[in-house]
């Protein structure tokens, strides 16, 4: 079985039938964010091998593997304008295991997503409700403007002004996802 060519057409064949419903379905500068999840069950494919279902069986990896697809759109604001900011909305405690990403962070995502208000663009993840770890499908960061006087850390800027920007997030010993994304902003 050539498991890259299935797993691709497993990915492919649901995406090309949902992409031009929501192609159709957004509206003008909205952009979309498709996540695609390909989790597997060790047991079944262990089953499978002894079962005689080995590597000739072609259905073999959609009966070993699941697709989780989810496409979300998204309207960029305008920036400047204040009724363009985000709309958020701290719904939940954060990762049990933020170390990596895994496969049932879509599955616990899913309940939360529910309970997302339609004006609402991301859903915020707090331990104790007061500190702000992360969102769902975004990281989370506070640009401050601070006098250098009373400021610790780095700064974005540093023109000789009164004030610099620094940049806040939470903590990965707080249980925040130790992203790429994550590590590039804050370098």
């Amino acid at each position: 079985m050539k498991w890259e060519s299935r797993i691709r057409s497993l990915v492919s064949n649901p995406l090309n039938q949902v992409l031009p419903i929501a192609l159709k379905e957004r509206s003008n500068g909205e952009e979309l964010a498709v996540t695609a999840l390909v989790s597997g069950d060790i047991e079944k494919l262990k089953a499978m091998k002894n079962g005689g279902g080995g590597d000739d069986d072609d259905n073999g990896v959609f009966q070993v593997l699941d697709l989780h697809l989810h496409i979300g759109s998204y309207i960029p604001p305008v920036f400047g304008i204040e009724e363009s900011g985000a709309h958020l909305a701290l719904v939940g405690h954060g990762r049990d295991l933020a170390d990596a990403k895994y496969s049932d962070w879509v599955r616990l995502r899913k309940p939360l997503e529910k309970l997302r208000p339609p004006s609402v663009t991301e859903l915020l993840l707090s331990n104790d409700g007061d500190r702000i770890l992360e969102g769902c499908i975004t990281n989370f960061f506070v640009i401050c403007q601070r006098d250098k006087s009373e400021a610790e850390g780095k700064y974005l800027d540093d023109y000789n002004n009164e004030y610099s920007v620094e940049v806040q997030t939470a903590p990965i010993s707080d249980g925040v996802l130790p992203g790429v994304i994550r590590q590039l902003v804050i370098e």
